[in-house]
């Protein structure tokens, strides 16, 4: 329907289905050459029984020759990177931010998986109504947490998955405190 947003390793879009026209969802899509080396389909698998509520839910995926897609919900709210160009947040408004983050990111660990890029882009402060939600986007770079897969922002990124990515370390241990 209209693009969403793009980063380092995909494009989102709002999308709908044909037979459905009413159902919209984010979709990302991603070149198949980023999972190179990767299990693709137990990662996506993986990620598909993430249950809690502020990580985004995928919905659906698929595989082909070029590329992978993932489809998620469409929340209507800002980033926290958005919220944080109006000014700092108070505490109040950090800590109903932080908390339901900070589970979010244990889930992941617990089933087994890193995410490798929170940053501000990828919270998402969805509204319900008055009520604020925050989602832990981005799921496109997670692995599990003991794969030598590593991904992310270098502002973002813990010294030892900097030094993976910027291959300075060879020998980095990489596991989900990298989180």
């Amino acid at each position: 329907v209209r693009p969403l947003g793009e980063g380092n390793f995909g494009k989102v879009w709002v999308a709908e289905r044909l037979d459905v026209p009413e159902h919209r969802v984010a979709m990302k899509i991603l070149p198949r050459s980023h999972y190179a080396g990767r299990n693709v389909e137990r990662e996506l698998v993986m990620l598909a029984t993430v249950g809690h509520p502020n990580v985004v839910q995928l919905k659906d995926h698929g595989i082909e020759r070029d590329f992978v897609w993932l489809t998620m919900p469409v929340y209507e709210g800002e980033t926290l990177g958005e919220r944080l160009e109006r000014g700092t947040l108070g505490l109040r408004e950090a800590y109903d931010i932080f908390l339901p983050i900070a589970r979010a990111v244990a889930s992941l660990h617990q089933l087994g998986l890193r995410h490798q890029d929170i940053k501000p882009e990828n919270i998402f402060l969805a509204r319900f109504g008055a009520r604020l939600h925050p989602v832990l986007l981005d799921l496109g770079v997670a692995a599990e947490k003991d794969s030598p897969f590593v991904a992310g922002t270098a502002l973002y990124a813990a010294p030892e998955q900097l030094a993976a990515i910027l291959n300075s370390d060879k020998e980095a241990t990489l596991t989900e405190k990298m989180d």
